[in-house]
């Protein structure tokens, strides 16, 4: 079951490292590739983040509410496959400005999350009062964000006169970051953070968490509803409430790095990542009541779609993965150990110069101090990927000698 597990694991999670790859080969040819920024974006939050959601929130509501309904390795590929092609098409069509491509991808896309979303009711009505169910529930709430999100997204390609494109983007990305990411990622972390560290979960976590899921479900929705009507300065307080959600949410998981402190690279990254979400939060809000027309919004938020696509979600995933890779795909004791320390490679370097870089990136430096730093950061995020292969290539050989083992010894 489990060497079937790690195989499973293997081969679905091949497309995010696919995503991410080509996000940072078409970032490294901006100059070459055209709407090159809208298209690095959507490469990592829809293409690499994505597929990681829909793997990693099918685990985890298998794993917590011992549930199995409808969550079929061969109807997890299917749905992948359908949100795959969806993507393909979203970018493809942006490329060649087909834009009933990209609607097209778009209503593939949702379709596959819907699916997705279904599955995972189904795991919370066979376990409803299950003290981990509230996770389960962060996701639904994130799928329906992002399938709104996306159906704003359609709108955009097909066309709609202003100000209504302005007030349709800044919704769709806020929908799809604070909503389809954010949510996903402040679930996931409730379980997830305190078992990185090695502890406990604090007391009340579950509690906490279904207050702060309120709170962020709302805040959402008074932000969303306030941007596409126009109410700026509503929706910078629906912002505010998001954060005061998120610090809601944080509370459990700071109690639990009081009893032991971050210390390996994983929590490192997701530690920087969940920072950038702080402040990036805060720096939109400022947007949204300073701003004096939506052009100027729309152009904070463009300013802001680093920090919270790479400072927070990528650093998010790239932590999560660094630490659930060795975990899931096993190997043996000594595969983990060896495939954890391989991850945590330069772990420190890595996160001053990823984090270092972007802070850069933001400010208004000189040309060359942009572009070296955007370079740098390029060059420290791209590591995962040959770490990723090392440690997947450590944990088959731990398997393999194993199976050899377990054939010399056993009956």
């Amino acid at each position: 079951m489990r060497g079937r597990r790690a195989r499973w694991h293997l081969r679905a999670n091949t497309p995010v490292l696919g995503w991410l790859s080509a996000a940072l080969v078409v970032a490294a040819m901006q100059p070459l590739v055209p709407h090159a920024r809208w298209v690095v974006v959507h490469l990592l939050l829809l293409g690499g983040v994505t597929n990681a959601i829909v793997v990693w929130s099918a685990h985890f509501a298998t794993a917590l509410l011992r549930s199995s309904r409808g969550n079929s390795y061969r109807r997890q590929a299917a749905r992948l496959a359908l949100l795959n092609l969806g993507v393909l098409l979203v970018v493809t069509g942006m490329l060649l400005a087909e834009w009933p491509v990209v609607v097209l991808g778009a209503a593939v896309v949702a379709g596959a999350v819907l699916w997705h979303g279904a599955s995972l009711a189904n795991h919370v009505l066979q376990s409803p009062q299950s003290d981990f169910a509230v996770v389960v529930r962060f996701y639904l709430a994130a799928v329906a964000s992002l399938v709104v999100g996306v159906c704003l997204g359609g709108l955009l390609a097909a066309g709609v006169g202003e100000p209504f494109t302005q007030r349709l983007l800044v919704a769709h990305v806020i929908l799809n970051v604070l909503g389809w990411v954010g949510l996903t990622i402040i679930g996931t972390l409730t379980i997830l953070w305190p078992a990185m560290l090695r502890t406990r979960h604090a007391p009340r976590a579950g509690s906490t968490a279904r207050v702060a899921l309120v709170v962020l479900v709302s805040a959402l929705a008074v932000v969303s509803g306030s941007v596409l009507t126009g109410w700026s300065g509503l929706a910078a307080a629906g912002v505010l409430a998001y954060l005061v959600g998120l610090c809601v949410a944080a509370r459990p998981l700071v109690i639990a790095a009081r009893r032991r402190l971050p210390s390996s690279y994983p929590t490192w990254s997701v530690l920087a990542g969940c920072g950038w979400l702080a402040g990036s939060l805060v720096a939109l809000a400022w947007v949204l009541v300073s701003a004096p027309t939506g052009t100027d919004v729309v152009g904070g938020l463009r300013a802001l779609v680093v920090p919270f696509a790479v400072g927070f979600a990528v650093q998010v995933l790239f932590g999560a993965l660094s630490y659930l890779a060795p975990v899931v795909l096993g190997g043996g004791a000594d595969a983990v150990t060896r495939a954890n320390r391989r991850l945590a490679s330069a772990g420190r370097l890595r996160i001053a110069v990823i984090n270092g870089g972007l802070l850069l990136t933001a400010l208004p430096v000189p040309g060359p101090v942009h572009l070296v730093a955007a370079t740098a950061v390029l060059l420290s995020l791209g590591a995962i990927v040959p770490l990723l292969i090392s440690a997947v290539s450590i944990s088959r050989r731990g398997r393999r000698a194993g199976t050899r083992h377990g054939g010399q010894h056993g009956p």
